[in-house]
């Protein structure tokens, strides 16, 4: 439904300091899929499901929002933040 670039970064660097780009695919108000593409090619979905924010099984996430910014961590390598315009449209 929409593309574009999220800010990312892997490792212990500082979050948000390279560009992702990223697709999503919109459901009902407050759910979407983020597939995001980090450096190194690989793809990473998140799937966002009103305040829960989970990617594939083996993946472990922890996520917080702060007004419509939302900052996701997988596996404590991969850091994404992901604004509500994303998820939502607007």
């Amino acid at each position: 439904h929409a593309t574009g670039q999220v800010h990312c970064s892997m490792g212990s660097g500082p979050q948000g300091s390279a560009q992702c780009d990223f697709g999503v695919i919109r459901g009902k108000p407050g759910n979407a899929e983020v597939h995001v593409t980090p450096p190194g090619g690989f793809k990473r979905v998140l799937t966002f499901a009103g305040d829960k924010v989970t990617s594939d099984a083996n993946a472990k996430v922890k996520a917080s929002k702060s007004g419509d910014l939302w900052t996701v961590d997988v596996n404590d390598y991969e850091h994404y933040q992901i604004s509500e315009a994303v998820i939502s449209g607007g």
